[in-house]
């Protein structure tokens, strides 16, 4: 399972221009790993194994298998 949040361009903007420290990137980093964290609450409540993917070319997605 994965997702994404919207930064707009500013984001795009920062990462374009190499900026890694902008606040958007730091923000960006938090809200995917808040969000991981919740999906994998909210999937487990309902009976489902849910972990953090073991993929390290996406990291914050979510693994996700019966109960």
């Amino acid at each position: 399972m994965t997702w994404t949040a919207n930064f707009g361009p500013a984001l795009t903007e920062s990462l374009l221009s190499g900026d890694l420290q902008a606040p958007v990137i730091r923000q960006n980093g938090a809200v995917a790993r808040h969000m991981q964290e919740a999906i994998i609450g909210i999937l487990g409540a309902a009976g489902l194994e849910a972990a953090p993917s073991k993929d390290d070319m996406d990291p914050l997605a979510v693994r996700v298998t019966p109960g």
